[in-house]
């Protein structure tokens, strides 16, 4: 949390992927799934959006829900 409360990280949208692949790592399913769907939602233009899609349905087996 405190990464991302940085105003001037430029690079938020890479960090919520390799936080959401830490998490995934440790088993936290629903922390991973918060920090891909973050960049799916607060990202859209990002380089990661595709790959953090990806992420949310092979790796953790849910069903995109953007925006939730």
């Amino acid at each position: 949390e405190m990464i991302m409360s940085e105003p001037d990280d430029t690079n938020k949208d890479e960090t919520l992927f390799n936080l959401g692949r830490l998490y995934a790592l440790m088993g936290n399913k629903e922390k991973s799934a918060e920090a891909f769907n973050k960049i799916i939602t607060d990202y859209k233009d990002s380089n990661y959006t595709d790959l953090a899609k990806e992420k949310v349905v092979a790796v953790h087996g849910l069903k995109l829900e953007i925006g939730k």
